[in-house]
């Protein structure tokens, strides 16, 4: 059988504990945010929409030919900002120059390299 006594403890530290305690809780609420935080990174997938003509107020083709999509340039209208360019299938429309790069995007490019690397280690 146990018997339990009561321990005097001072006031003081009662008070002291009690300041502690509330100073922990008082840390963790203002710190929780941080501690459910956590890194996210923009996607590199990226969608252009294939327009009739050289705007953005002209009609949608094709709602979003994803990076890496190869397109031939057929035309460019510098004031407007816009590219003509045909698809592999043959359809024809305009979009943005700004999403045209002259090379494969680096997707593409680590892709073949994964590949050569693998048949170099082989």
């Amino acid at each position: 059988m146990f018997i339990f006594t009561k321990i005097a403890v001072p006031r003081e530290t009662q008070r002291s504990h009690c300041m502690f305690r509330w100073i922990v809780v008082l840390v963790l609420a203002l710190l929780s945010p941080f501690a459910l935080a956590a890194t996210q990174y923009i996607s590199d997938e990226l969608t252009v929409p294939l327009r009739r003509g050289a705007s953005n107020a002209h009609k949608i083709i094709h709602a979003g030919l994803p990076s890496g999509t190869p397109l031939e340039v057929i035309g460019e209208d510098k004031d407007a900002g816009f590219t003509q360019v045909r698809l592999q299938n043959g359809t024809e429309g305009w979009v943005p120059t700004q999403y045209l790069v002259a090379e494969p995007v680096a997707r593409d490019r680590l892709t073949v390299a994964t590949k050569a690397h693998r048949i170099v280690d082989r």
